[in-house]
């Protein structure tokens, strides 16, 4: 059989193999989305017998391959058919998503396989036999139950690409050191406490991910991996690291966030190549000078540290486009931040700031800045200059005025200003013709200004935690609104008025006192997630069977206490397109009609 690439990934009801219609096919495949209505419904053959172990047609489909067109296969794979082994010519096997708990040995005659994907089944252990793709290329076996792996790895010569993450290794074998054409390894997502030394005979690596393990050192041999661009030793447990890793001159990304490093070694300094530079989630107090040094750096992340403040060579990184200082402990920041005019996005959440410096306003180029959950009693008016603006988050904050040059920040589409102190909102806003999005949970004030609802064409208002006994009469006015969070408030009724907002997509009402429901919710034609939990209703108005859209509906849960409804009203057969349904404790899922 001359077929040179099977796919049998993610086996699911009604999937299709296809191959070519002449003989010698050079691919077959299960793609998971086929359907009659993409190909010709004639060419599609009736279910094959097959093995109890394996999917109708399966086997049987293989050994017709020339022949056939397509085989329907329900299920998903347990087994393999002995009849794959026929196939010596095939380059490529792909079958991830299965649930093959081992392999067969005839597996083995698959002596010209370049591409092997087994990732997301349910191996234990892999066969020696194994040992005979000398010809693999690429290896991937991710999402596994391995514990150990089998010294024939060694024998994969011409490997270049290894994916063993999300299994359960504990340590590695020695072999690994043989895989002298490896380019990509990842080894994330498994239980490492120690490293093989013959690891650092890999001198082609050039990606290496041992994130999310629990290795607690280096060894001093990760200095050889010369050609190595991309270092991933997230999430272990690592409180030092060696001087070695500053040989690794031609990286660019390295990532050290989430372990327990106090301090960095100088040597770091000698990666002059590095654009992204990840120590977020360490005990960070202070910064070393070197950090200053890198031409090349765009992407900096230091949250969650236990920084006080910032040294002034930083504001010497002019280059840099992405700075994260959230989650620490600065209580001001410096005049120079303002020099780092590539700037295009500004983490500073969750910190102890109470004021920001007027030089803010100098980063022409910041798209997102967030400054939410601080202290900051006043913003300067330099932030209207901040033109290129998207994104500003100052919500967390106590803030009881906002200056009027905020108009003045044209591209902003989303404004978060939830729990301050503010009474009132600028006359300004109406300046912001790209606004989508404001927040205004736990504000108080009582209206937004009219300039702003006939000229702002918002479609997100989060009116959440303000204690409304009412809704305000300015929201039926938002034509364009989208999505609605009146959550978490005092609310006994609704007004008819709310039926106008045509274009609604989501609704939340949840944790209110509502007795009823409107009937123009009816005509909310658009509208696809409604959340009423934690009220006390006992009915739903018959009208909300117009709701031909919804996909989602809340009606109760154990976190609010549901509602005394007593039984489901009989439309909700009506609602075609219902996939989820929540009511009580209980979480239904309705089968698409």
């Amino acid at each position: 059989m001359g077929a040179k690439e099977l796919d049998l990934s993610g086996l699911g009801v009604a999937n299709k193999l296809h191959w070519r219609k002449r003989r010698g096919a050079e691919e077959i495949s299960l793609p998971g989305q086929w359907g009659a209505k993409e190909h010709d419904p004639s060419q599609w053959l009736v279910t094959l017998p097959a093995k109890p172990t394996e999917p109708p047609g399966v086997g049987g489909a293989l050994r017709r391959a020339a022949a056939y067109v397509g085989a329907e296969l329900p299920g998903k794979l347990s087994g393999l058919p002995e009849s794959l082994g026929q196939l010596t010519q095939l380059q490529s096997l792909k079958l991830s998503g299965n649930e093959l708990t081992g392999l067969p040995e005839f597996l083995g005659q698959l002596t010209q396989l370049q591409t092997l994907d087994l990732s997301g089944n349910q191996l234990t252990v892999l066969p020696e036999c194994l040992g005979q793709f000398t010809q693999l290329q690429t290896l991937d076996l991710s999402g596994n139950q391995l514990a150990a792996l089998p010294e024939c790895l060694g024998q994969f010569t011409q490997l270049q690409t290894l994916d063993l993450s999300g299994n359960r290794l504990t340590a590695l074998p020695e072999c690994l050191g043989q895989l002298m054409q490896l380019q990509t390894l990842d080894l994330s997502r498994n239980q490492l406490t120690a490293l093989p030394e013959r690891l650092g005979q890999l001198m082609q690596l050039q990606a290496l991910d041992l994130s999310r393990n629990q290795l607690t050192a280096l060894p001093e041999r990760l200095g050889q991996f010369t050609q190595l661009q991309t270092l991933d030793l997230s999430g272990n447990q690592l409180a030092a690291l060696p001087e070695c890793l500053g040989q690794l001159t031609q990286l660019q990304t390295l990532d050290l966030s989430d372990n327990q490093l106090t301090a960095l070694p100088q040597r770091l300094g000698q990666l002059g190549w590095l654009q992204l530079l990840k120590l977020s989630g360490n005990h960070l107090t202070a910064l070393p000078e070197w950090l200053g040094q890198f031409p090349w750096l765009r992407s900096l992340h230091l949250s969650c540290n236990r920084l006080t403040s910032l040294p002034e060579w930083l504001g010497q990184s002019t280059w840099l486009q992405s700075l994260v200082l959230s989650r620490n402990r600065l209580t001001v920041l410096p005049e120079w931040l303002g020099r780092l005019t590539e700037l295009e996005s500004l983490d500073l959440r969750d910190n102890q700031l109470t004021a920001l410096p007027e030089s803010l306003g100098g980063l022409k180029r910041l798209r997102s800045l967030d400054l939410c959950n601080n202290r900051l009693k006043a913003i300067p008016g330099s932030l209207g200059r901040l033109t290129e603006l998207e994104s500003l988050d100052l919500g967390g904050n106590q803030l009881t005025a906002l200056p009027e040059s905020l108009g003045g920040l044209k591209r902003l589409r989303s404004l978060n200003l939830s729990q301050n102190r503010l009474t009132a909102l600028p006359e300004s806003l109406d300046q912001i013709p790209q606004l989508r999005d404001l927040g205004l949970s736990h504000e108080e004030f009582a209206s937004l200004p009219d300039s702003v609802l006939h000229q702002v064409p918002l479609a997100g208002l989060d009116l959440s935690h303000r204690g409304l006994t009412t809704v305000p009469p300015w929201v039926s006015k938002l034509a364009k609104l989208q999505s609605l969070n009146l959550s978490q408030n005092l609310l006994t009724s609704l007004p008819e008025s709310l039926g106008r907002l045509k274009r609604l997509k989501s609704l939340d009402l949840s944790s209110n006192r509502l007795t009823t429901l409107p009937e123009s919710f009816g005509e909310l034609v658009a509208l696809e997630s409604l959340d009423i939990d934690g009220n006390k209703l006992e009915a739903l108005p018959a009208q909300l069977a117009e709701l031909k859209n919804l996909n989602r509906l809340y009606l109760g849960s154990r976190k609010y206490g549901g509602n005394p409804l007593v039984t489901l009203p009989p439309f909700i057969e009506n609602l075609r397109k219902l996939r989820a349904l929540a009511a009580s404790d209980l979480q239904l899922t309705l089968a698409p009609h």
